[in-house]
């Protein structure tokens, strides 16, 4: 047993220092970006969200965009896009080459939106060779001032440097996971300060963007209820919970399967929830949801009855305070050969926030 003690204790002890070098490496190893990045009047970045590239032959596809009142954020070619963005890029490219003192890559970029507004102009591409440390300006961008949302400066850059370099922060920090910085293979993003930084899967958001955090920082969260009501019947309903940040955040209830005469259906609802904020720096609460009905009768073959999506709804309203409890009614439920059902579907909300310190 003694010496089975001892063996453990060392593992134990050499966890910690295996863990900071891990994370020291990936801190100091320099990767591409290209994305996003805030800057103050001096010319520092504050904020920043990216694609990265960090291997030979890394795509670079995505998506980058602007919002309201400092919001920044990046996401994966495929990923929905920020109900409330003014500002859209559509990313691609490719790393060519890498090493620890120089990248070339293949970057393209498109804007699809400008202040709010949808455009169509053409792709701009070109091929980059850069030597660690340098930034090459693809974009210089200013947005006014409006309503509260102060006038800011932003810049669309490719940069070959280390998530140290970028970020500033120090390797005992990174190794704490200090800046809350969130990455993944195609995006990174940090908030100087180190309480607004969130992201989520392969891409990244930044949130605030302006500097130091400010006090008193909400965390948000949405309760959501998928209510089934049948005439005579006790109401079965199902619960789960969501972050809610200014990203659209995917929800989705296990399926409901209800019997017929003509064979049983299955229903799945889900969405996506977001918060925002409008040009003019009002809350506001993003709702999407749909339903997608799938059935096997004994009427027809399960191969013959494709899943049928119906009954989508979206919408923007002011945000929601205090306990106040959402309703959001689904049109009446329907056979494959169209005869209604007596079940109700329906979705109800609640929002709460909590202070982040």
């Amino acid at each position: 047993m003694k010496p089975r003690l001892a063996l453990l204790t060392a593992v134990m002890a050499l966890a910690p220092v295996s863990a900071w070098a891990q994370a020291t490496t990936r801190a100091t190893k320099p990767i591409i970006y290209t994305g996003l990045f805030a800057t103050m009047p001096d010319g520092s970045t504050n904020g920043f969200a990216s694609q990265t590239g960090e291997y030979v032959g890394a795509d670079l596809a995505g998506t980058l965009y602007l919002s309201p009142c400092n919001s920044m954020g990046a996401g994966n070619a495929n990923r929905e896009v920020s109900t409330f963005a003014t500002d859209i890029w559509l990313m691609s490219g490719r790393v060519l080459e890498l090493s620890d003192q120089y990248a070339s890559l293949h970057v393209g970029w498109k804007r699809t939106r400008r202040n709010g507004q949808d455009e169509t102009s053409p792709e701009q591409s070109l091929t980059l060779t850069l030597k660690r440390g340098e930034r090459h300006n693809l974009e210089t961008i200013s947005v006014p001032a409006i309503g509260s949302c102060a006038a800011r400066t932003a810049s669309l850059d490719v940069v070959f440097a280390s998530r140290q370099e970028v970020t500033g922060i120090s390797d005992e920090a990174f190794a704490r996971g200090g800046g809350r910085s969130s990455a993944g293979r195609a995006g990174m993003g940090y908030v100087q300060g180190g309480t607004q930084g969130s992201g989520s899967g392969g891409g990244a958001l930044v949130l605030g963007a302006s500097g130091a955090a400010s006090p008193g920082l909400e965390r948000l969260t949405a309760e959501l209820w998928l209510v089934r009501s049948t005439p005579g019947q006790p109401d079965e309903t199902q619960h789960l919970a969501s972050q809610l940040i200014p990203i659209p955040i995917a929800y989705a209830f296990p399926p409901v399967t209800i019997q017929t005469a003509a064979g049983p259906i299955t229903i799945k609802v889900e969405g996506t929830l977001e918060a925002g904020l409008t040009p003019d720096g009002q809350r506001r609460f993003h709702f999407a949801a749909s339903r997608t009905v799938s059935a096997s009768t004994t009427s027809s073959p399960a191969r013959d009855l494709k899943p049928v999506v119906e009954g989508s709804t979206k919408t923007t309203i002011a945000m929601p305070e205090g306990n106040e409890v959402l309703a959001f009614e689904m049109p009446p439920l329907r056979t494959p050969d169209g005869t209604t059902l007596p079940d109700r579907l329906s979705i109800r909300v609640r929002i709460s926030a909590s202070q982040l310190r």
